[in-house]
């Protein structure tokens, strides 16, 4: 009897993103689905359901199509995965800028302060 493998369709927000950076390189690259599907081996109904987002690739199909497309597959998925990541928090980059900004001690009243540099050093007796 003859197992029956079911398709993954649930498609992740990572794949999602995938899928955009493919179908951006294919419109670089003047192709059409039906020459990448061709370039692939990957079949025309396949390849359209993958570009719909209807059926999620597998690691081998994406590494057919990257290379198809002069990617590289790590960078795709790479480049995916920072698109998921949030923006980076602009209030506690303004209080970072801000706390570098603030006015620098003062240099005259710290060098006008009794203040011998030789009785601060350490010892080795302190040891």
């Amino acid at each position: 009897m003859k197992r029956q493998v079911k398709q993954r369709t649930d498609v992740t927000p990572l794949i999602f993103n995938i899928v955009e950076i493919i179908k951006a390189s294919l419109k670089d690259a003047e192709l059409e689905q039906k020459q990448l599907a061709k370039l692939t081996n990957i079949s025309e109904p396949s390849m359209s359901r993958i570009m719909k987002r209807q059926r999620v690739m597998d690691i081998n199909e994406l590494d057919f199509i990257c290379k198809a497309l002069g990617l590289t597959t790590w960078k795709v998925v790479k480049q995916a995965e920072e698109a998921l990541l949030p923006p980076r928090n602009i209030a506690s980059l303004d209080d970072r800028r801000r706390n570098m900004s603030e006015e620098p001690p003062n240099i005259e009243l710290l060098a006008s302060s009794p203040h011998n540099i030789e009785e601060d050093q350490p010892s080795y007796d302190d040891f």
